[in-house]
């Protein structure tokens, strides 16, 4: 530079230890160009370098961002390639602090983070001079403060600097700035990746001329460095060469814009590699090295752009290729291109999104699977509580939950279906989570897909909880209006004997004409509303009420076997019985209160003959009966806050001597029970509960 200044030697004494950051001296002096060689003291030039925290490093996990997936294809095979793109903040580099590699590959060594290169722009008085107040290395002595080899001093007031730097020193830019009249850096990506260095540069604000203070420089990446890597499942064989092709390889980087602007020209960038594979190696696994890391130009590739990978095996050589037109490489940032045989893949559970209640329960779950042609497993956490079958039995379809048929812990499968899941009642205190995990059968260190579901605990009260969840209304049932008559005219002694002496039913079931001793019409007449009043109404143990009910054969026995005798007699007499439905319901009630109550419990199954025919029917067994419709008083003990009872529920006792009428009870909204006598042919809600085991 032009002018002079008084060089002045520091002697050990003047030098403090310190650690990263350079020891500037003070000095009022403005005249420096004039009295180079008569000042002593005075403040020399020296720099501080520090690096963006958020890129120290590609590999934290929580800055990456899948970007983009696609195949790669031969032009003349069936042969494909899956690659799955990931970008990441930031260049793998190292701590400055440490001392350690700065940048690309093996990034900058020590021996090079020791020496950037500065050019100081200039203004006297608020006018640029037309040179550089400096333009050279700057290397770090042995204290560890970065200082060129000419000693410059801060200019004083009236003046301003503006530094900018760039490291390693010998960039090779094809130009960089001759004068201040430019902050332009051209550059055109060297074809041979070894010497394709990764540039950092820094810059600093206008600074006064009297700072006397040390300069920061925080270093940035201007490239976008770009790996390669396995991805899923590899197939033998052995990865010969990557490649980058149709990309743009020149452009002018502006250091004050901090932007870059490209020529058209294009170029490819190929590496042998020579990568075996056997098949079994983890997803992650590098493929070009540190040294290999393509360091490109910051650009939204080209029409034209292309990954490129050549893979050998038995069969011989595959060129395969695909497109990454329109993908952008932002700078400072690490694009990574995992490579897989199979396609990565999206794999969903879609479970129920709402809670499920307390007891036996069975829900469908539905497995979504995108680009995965392979098996995978279903598993849950609950190994012991949780079941899966892909179809459901008979039994299944009418909402029976069956032991036998309740499928397995562990389900593998292939493609999107649509599951049902078996889940054994909760009776802890908590609700508790079941995690469903499906993970790929073929694709090495695959990661699980999860879904939870809530399944709630009973709302306990003491020893007595009961479920969550209502899903509908129903009769309390036991009371029908039909009459069902058959007719049968002739004579024949023995069905008198067979009815009045098998049944014991005379006036109840059937009357009869006669003419002396002989039988003129037999009038066989089933009057549903004649049924015998119900027995064991419980009003402190709802179990046993249930029970009863459930197991009671007023409905299904007596009445179904006259109506089924009247049937087979038909053939043995050779007669006709006349059957016709008189007035009210032609149908029994499908199902009852005391039924629904009972449904929340498992059942096994059991083969029974019918008509010389197996026939397949649901079994409750006495043991398992622990879900059931609350007494009288029972009800009265049982409480949800969190999913309170709204409108009438009814209890599993029946009114005495009285074929019409069962109890229900109502919860008020300041939570007080009333306990009342309804039709048991209304429809009211049912609230199982169950006592602790």
């Amino acid at each position: 530079m032009n002018g002079y200044k008084k060089r002045t030697r520091l002697t050990a004494s003047l030098v403090p230890a310190v650690l990263s950051c350079a020891l500037l001296f003070s000095c009022d002096n403005e005249n420096i160009l004039d009295e180079y060689n008569s000042k002593t003291n005075c403040n020399n030039i020296c720099f501080g370098i520090s690096y963006q925290e958020e890129a120290q490093t590609r590999s934290n996990d929580n800055n990456n961002e899948t970007h983009k997936q696609f195949v790669l294809r031969s032009d003349d095979e069936a042969d494909t390639l899956c690659v799955y793109t990931t970008v990441s903040n930031g260049i793998h580099i190292s701590d400055f602090h440490g001392e350690e590699a700065l940048t690309r590959g093996m990034m900058i060594q020590t021996e090079d983070l020791s020496k950037f290169h500065v050019l100081a722009y200039w203004k006297k008085d608020g006018t640029s001079v037309e040179q550089f107040y400096m333009d050279e290395n700057v290397e770090k002595n042995d204290v560890g403060i970065w200082n060129s080899e000419i000693i410059h001093y801060w200019p004083g007031v009236n003046h301003t600097l503006q530094f900018h730097a760039w490291a390693p020193a010998n960039t090779g830019f094809t130009t960089d700035p001759s004068s201040p009249n430019s902050t332009k850096l051209e550059y055109t990506v060297p074809s041979d990746v070894t010497e394709q260095t990764d540039i950092v540069v820094a810059k600093t604000n206008e600074l006064a001329g009297n700072l006397n203070e040390t300069v920061p420089l925080t270093f940035n990446h201007i490239f976008t460095a770009i790996k390669f890597s396995l991805g899923g499942t590899m197939q033998p064989g052995s990865i010969i060469s990557v490649a980058l092709t149709g990309v743009s390889q020149t452009g002018t980087y502006n250091m004050q814009a901090d932007a870059w602007s490209l020529e058209d020209t294009t170029g490819d960038f190929t590496q042998e590699v020579n990568m075996e594979t056997t098949g079994n190696e983890e997803s992650g696994t590098s493929i070009t090295t540190e040294e290999g890391t393509f360091m490109m130009l910051p650009q939204t590739l080209p029409v034209g752009a292309e990954v490129e990978v050549v893979f050998e095996d038995a069969g011989g050589k595959h060129t395969l290729t695909a497109s990454v037109a329109g993908m952008e490489w932002q700078q400072g940032t690490t694009v990574n291109y995992a490579i897989s045989i199979t396609p990565q893949y999206e794999i969903e559970i879609e479970v129920p999104s709402e809670a499920q209640d307390a007891h036996y329960i069975s829900f469908p779950i539905t497995i979504n699977v995108k680009d995965y042609d392979g098996e995978w497993t279903l598993t849950s956490n609950l190994t012991s509580d949780v079941f899966f079958t892909q179809t459901k039995t008979p039994l299944q379809e009418q909402g029976y939950w069956i032991e036998e048929d309740k499928g397995t812990a562990t389900i593998t499968g292939s493609g999107s279906s649509t599951y049902y899941v078996y889940v054994t009642e909760n009776i802890g205190d908590n609700n508790r989570d079941i995690e469903f995990q499906i993970t790929p059968n073929t694709t090495n260190n695959a990661k699980a897909t999860t879904a939870i579901v809530q399944q709630l605990s009973p709302s306990w009260n003491g020893d007595i909880g009961c479920e969550r969840i209502e899903d509908g209304s129903y009769p309390w049932g036991f009371k029908w209006d039909r009459k069902v008559k058959y007719e049968f005219n002739g004579f024949n002694i023995f069905l008198k004997y067979i009815f009045e002496n098998r049944y014991e039913t005379t006036g109840t079931y059937y009357t009869y004409e006669m003419t002396g001793n002989l039988i003129k019409k037999c009038i066989v007449t089933i009057d549903y509303s004649k049924l015998s009043y119900l027995d064991g109404a419980n009003d402190r143990d709802g179990l046993v009420n249930t029970k009863y009910l459930y197991q009671y054969t007023g409905s299904s026995g007596n009445i179904d076997e006259i109506e089924q005798f009247c049937i087979d007699y038909e053939s043995l007499i050779g007669g006709k019985f006349e059957k016709t439905d008189e007035s009210g319901s032609s149908s029994l009630p499908t199902t009852y209160a005391a039924f629904e109550a009972l449904m929340r419990n498992k059942f096994n199954k059991q083969v029974i003959e019918n008509n010389g025919q197996e026939e397949i029917m649901p079994l409750l067994k006495e043991e398992n009966m622990v879900w059931y419709l609350p007494s009288s008083t029972e009800c009265l003990m049982i409480t949800d806050e969190e999913y309170p009872f709204t409108g009438d529920y009814w209890t599993s006792n029946a009114v005495d001597d009285n074929n019409e009428k069962a109890y229900y009870f109502t919860v008020s909204s300041d939570n007080q029970y009333q306990v009342a006598t309804g039709d048991r042919l209304d429809n009211n809600k049912v609230r199982a509960i169950r006592k602790r085991p």
